[in-house]
């Protein structure tokens, strides 16, 4: 649940970005929009130095004395004694518990997802990682399914945020369960692979969406999108397992 509500920083983000572009697109150029939008990328530079590594990755590593460090350093930042015997077999204890469209819009548009997000943080630890992740897009197939035939533009663009709002929770729940699925030695190697693999289809979609609008191919594109849906919720229930309540591994 914490990680859904972490992620509330990139709709943030995307809130940022689109009023930035708003504000400095007509007045200047989007040579400026990305000059301004560069810069809290210098503060992560001073950010990622100060930032604590992973316990449980140092104790795979054998570096056992620094893991406990920085546990005791979170022990006391919550005020607490750290419990005897944390560290076990030269790894740490932890383990996932359960619980745990106008130019004039622009700016409002990501707002929307954030009733997504708080939908996939109240699923994501009852239900499950699969679970969650197929309920929210099959309620984006639901909102998405009306569009196949023309709609007034008002409703047309409550259901495309209706179907944003649920695909931007099942991204966020994918972004925590694929972490979940890889042991310590390689997890982040292999999260960052999945995610990059996952960007293409983020510079594809746009062509072919916005190609297939323009050319008045707005059901083909609904149908495209409505076909994607159905074979993820197929292959999302194929996975072998699902990751809420079980104790990440350390190696593969």
């Amino acid at each position: 649940m914490w990680m859904v509500v972490f992620s509330t920083f990139w709709t943030f983000g995307s809130i940022f970005e689109a009023t930035l572009a708003w504000i400095v697109m007509p007045r200047l150029n989007w040579r400026w929009v990305l000059a301004f939008s560069a810069v809290p990328s210098f503060a992560l530079l001073i950010l990622y130095g100060v930032a604590p590594e992973s316990p449980r990755y140092l104790c795979m590593k054998g570096n056992t004395s620094d893991a406990l460090r920085i546990l005791e350093k979170i022990a006391s930042v919550n005020q607490t004694k750290l419990p005897p015997g944390v560290l076990v077999s030269g790894r740490s204890n932890d383990k996932d518990e359960e619980s745990a469209p106008s130019e004039n819009t622009a700016p409002l548009l990501p707002s929307l997802e954030l009733p997504g997000l708080l939908l996939s943080a109240i699923l994501v630890d009852r239900v499950g990682r699969k679970q969650s992740m197929a309920i929210m897009f099959g309620l984006a197939f639901i909102f998405l399914t009306p569009l196949l035939i023309q709609q007034p533009a008002v409703l047309t663009t409550c259901l495309l945020f209706g179907a944003r709002m649920n695909a931007m929770g099942t991204f966020t729940v994918a972004s925590i369960y694929s972490p979940e699925l890889y042991p310590t030695s390689v997890r982040t190697t292999g999260a960052g692979v999945a995610s990059a693999i996952g960007r293409i289809g983020g510079m594809v979609c746009p062509l072919v969406a916005v190609g297939l609008v323009n050319e008045c191919h707005q059901t083909a594109a609904v149908a495209l999108f409505l076909v994607a849906i159905v074979v993820s919720i197929v292959c999302i229930q194929l996975f072998p397992y699902d990751t809420k309540g079980r104790e990440l591994s350390d190696t593969s």
